[in-house]
């Protein structure tokens, strides 16, 4: 009934959408979520609000349920559709979504844009979302660029160090990574390499072991086509004054130039509370980066009780004035 309603008041249906309906909606997403898009159901794990014009795709907002805090991941309008409150209402209806689902908080993450940006903040801002915050430092780079580095070279590690191909690890040495993960105090949460194994790039996500125990790991993912993503690195905080974690990078960007040569692109991540190792990207790599920017997050709370379905649906005037 809201469905019907929305498309007689603006002309536009706005529809939970399945893995079949959301293929009309593919091109909506960034490439590295075309795959997540096979598990759209109206009961998750991923999730798709569709807003079509005519039975013609003008919207879409994309969020996945699994993981500590669910995300919505995507949210875009067409061009021609803008500055009518529209991203407004797909955003209020993938939160309600979720809250039926039993989510209690969802997230946000962007990569800050000129061009793009200040139109999400604002449609944040009406659906009641915090204030973001810098949450992650992105650094882009080609290959061949980063070759030329001077410090690109291999360095000798002291006796009793080694650097082995993540997917070499052991069965024995994983098991013990993963009750370190669990019940030892180094490793925070969020830089847990077994959650990054999603979409892993075997030929250069590397391990570093200080006889059988891994003490550091530099993980690469390969989330979108023709570009790696340096997605997780991090050493034991009894290492990193020795700057170990240097000698991963290296290794990593080095076999990417020999074994993965069909791909020439990459970027890296950091946490920007972090702040050593910004500032290790930014001054030993920055000469070298094609950009950096900054990939700002937000966090709602959703409450305990679903709102009315056609107040998700709907945009309202305040909407069409300021999206």
């Amino acid at each position: 009934m809201t469905d019907l309603m929305t498309a007689i008041d603006t002309g536009i249906e706005i529809e939970l959408l399945n893995r079949f309906s959301v293929i009309a909606y593919t091109h909506m997403v960034f490439p590295f979520h075309l795959r997540a898009l096979a598990s759209v159901t109206h009961n998750g794990p991923c999730l798709a609000i569709g807003a079509s014009r005519g039975g013609v795709p003008v919207g879409l907002a994309f969020g996945k349920l699994p993981g500590s805090v669910p995300e919505a991941h995507s949210l875009f309008v067409s061009k021609d559709e803008r500055n009518q409150g529209l991203g407004t209402a797909l955003l209020r209806r993938l939160e309600a979504e979720m809250r039926r689902l039993g989510a209690r908080r969802v997230r946000c993450g962007y990569l800050e844009k000129p061009e793009q940006t200040p139109a999400l903040v604002r449609v944040l801002e009406k659906c009641g979302w915090p204030a973001p915050i810098p949450h992650k430092l992105h650094a882009s780079f080609t290959v061949k660029r980063m070759l030329e580095a001077p410090f690109m070279r291999e360095y000798e590690l002291p006796p009793g160090y080694t650097i082995v191909p993540w997917r070499e690890l052991t069965t024995a040495q994983r098991r013990v990574l993963e009750e370190e993960c669990e019940n030892a105090d180094w490793i925070p949460r969020r830089l847990r390499p077994f959650q990054y194994e999603v979409s892993l790039e075997e030929r250069n996500s590397l391990a570093l072991l200080h006889g059988e125990r891994v003490v550091g790991w530099n993980i690469i993912q390969q989330l979108q086509p023709r570009i790696l993503t340096y997605s997780c690195s991090y050493m034991h905080p009894s290492l990193a004054p020795r700057g170990f974690i240097f000698n991963l990078y290296v290794r990593s960007v080095r076999l990417q130039a020999r074994d993965i040569a069909d791909i020439p692109s990459a970027c890296l991540v950091a946490p920007m509370d972090m702040k050593p190792m910004v500032a290790f990207v930014r001054r030993r790599f920055g000469p070298f980066l094609n950009g950096m920017s900054v990939v700002f997050e937000s966090i709602k709370e959703l409450g305990d009780s679903p709102p009315d379905a056609a107040s998700c649906d709907k945009p309202d005037e305040r909407d069409r004035r300021t999206q």
